[in-house]
Formats: structure tokens, sequence, C-alpha cells
């Protein structure tokens, strides 16, 4: 780096940092774009894990075990990715199969109606994210939402019944038998990602591992 450089960027980050000292709103403003951010990234990660597993899985046991996925897997990666990042991150749903896990609260629901009449409006699914600080009793918290679009692949566990496979259809009746999270179709909205981390709580510093020899 150039000395004109380094004295232009050091110069930069003083002048933002004395802004964000003296206006509160403008500290506030920049750290909710960093959530941001990192949400989706975040959100993106999540789900390419997710995907990767449904896929072994179905590739080597079957369709019906992508359900073990969802009810067993899926609540260890929400821990991991929460932990490793100081969030509380979640799948959220209007009807989710699993209630215990899937239930949006009151402002997880605002956002997914919100979105339903987005993509009703002709919003694209990738233009659809709802990011705010929300004031709650214990704290404010940034609260982040992306949402999930059925795609074909999805339609096997929860589509109607004529796009189910046949033994996801089955397992479902055993082990949700009163399963709400079907009759999708594509690119309708299954739910959200919810990711949620308390005002003033710093994501951490994740560094890269060292080359290997």
């Amino acid at each position: 780096m150039t000395s004109f450089r380094r004295i232009y960027l050091i110069t930069t980050l003083s002048i933002l940092s004395l802004l964000t000292s003296v206006d509160p709103a403008l500290a506030e403003q920049h750290e909710l774009d960093e959530f941001t951010i990192q949400s989706r990234k975040y959100a993106a990660d999540f789900m390419a894990s997710l995907k990767r597993m449904r896929r072994i899985d179905v590739e080597t046991v079957g369709v019906s075990s992508t359900l073990e996925t969802c009810g067993h897997h899926s609540p260890q990666l929400y821990y991991e990715f929460s932990v490793k990042n100081n969030i509380v991150l979640r799948r959220v749903s209007l009807a989710p199969r699993n209630p215990v896990l899937g239930s949006a609260d009151a402002w997880e629901q605002a956002g997914l109606l919100k979105m339903q009449k987005m993509l009703k409006d002709g919003v694209k699914p990738d233009e659809m994210e709802i990011v705010e600080l929300v004031q709650e009793p214990a704290n404010q918290y940034f609260r982040y939402l992306q949402p999930i679009i059925a795609e074909p692949g999805c339609l096997k566990c929860h589509g109607s019944e004529k796009d189910m496979a046949m033994e996801a259809s089955d397992a479902l009746k055993l082990f949700y038998p009163k399963d709400r999270a079907n009759g999708y179709k594509d690119n309708d909205l299954v739910g959200a990602i919810s990711i949620k981390r308390a005002k003033g709580v710093a994501a951490p510093r994740h560094h890269a591992a060292p080359p290997q020899h």
C-alpha cells in the first residue's frame, strides 16, 4: 500500500469513527448495515449446508431420509451457526412442520405476511429481505428475515399429494399426522431464515486457517 493510500484510509476511518461517536443515529445505522451484510452470508451458508446434507441423504438413503435431516440435523445446524456467530438463527414458517422449532413469533409472522404480499405484487425473492432494530422487553435486537422459496426438489416433501414422493408421503403420515407444511407450488413462500442479535453484541472475528505445508 502506498503512503498516500495508507494516509487516506486512516483518515477515512478516523472521520467515520468521529461521526459515529458524535451521531448515535449514524452509529446505529452503521451497525444495522453491518448486521445486514453478515446475516446475508449466514443465511446463504446455512442453506448451502442444509441442502448439501439433504442431497447426501437422498443419494444414500432416500427421499424419506430428508425428514430425519429436517427433524434431527437441522436443529444441530441452528445451534452451530448461532453459537459460532453470536446470533440466534432459525427457520420459521406460518405453517411449520415442527411447531416446536419452526413457529414464527409476532415479528416473524408480520414479516412472512409482508413477504407473501410482496410475492403476489411481483417482487423477486432475491429482492425480499426484512431488517429492523426491534425493542423487546429485555433488550434491543437486530432482526433479519430472508425468504425460503419452494423449488422443484422441495415439492417431494412439501408439495401437493401428486407432487410428493410416495415414500415421503407415507413417512409424513406416520411422523407428522397433523402436518400443515404441504400443498406448496413452485416459487411459493415456504418460510424464512430468521436471524437475531442483541444490539451491541459484535460478530466474532473468524480467522483463516493457516496454510498447509
